[in-house]
């Protein structure tokens, strides 16, 4: 099982900033469903809280953000 961060150590090349202002200027509605998952998990959120917030599984939650980590 991959051990996804959260807080500052999620995404360390990014600030929540440069994620919310990348957030603004998407115009994808998926791409900014997701973006929104890695905001909230960079705000320290966890996988439930997040699925909670977006109204999505938390599978599907885990899956998205395990993608963002990878790149």
């Amino acid at each position: 099982m991959v051990k996804i961060l959260k807080g500052e150590s999620f995404l360390p090349n990014y600030t929540a900033r440069e994620l919310t202002e990348l957030y603004h200027k998407e115009e994808d509605p998926k791409a900014k469903v997701r973006l929104l998952a890695a905001i909230l998990r960079k705000e320290g959120k966890t996988f439930n809280e997040i699925g909670s917030s977006l109204k999505y599984p938390l599978t599907t939650v885990r899956d998205w953000l395990i993608r963002h980590w990878f790149k």
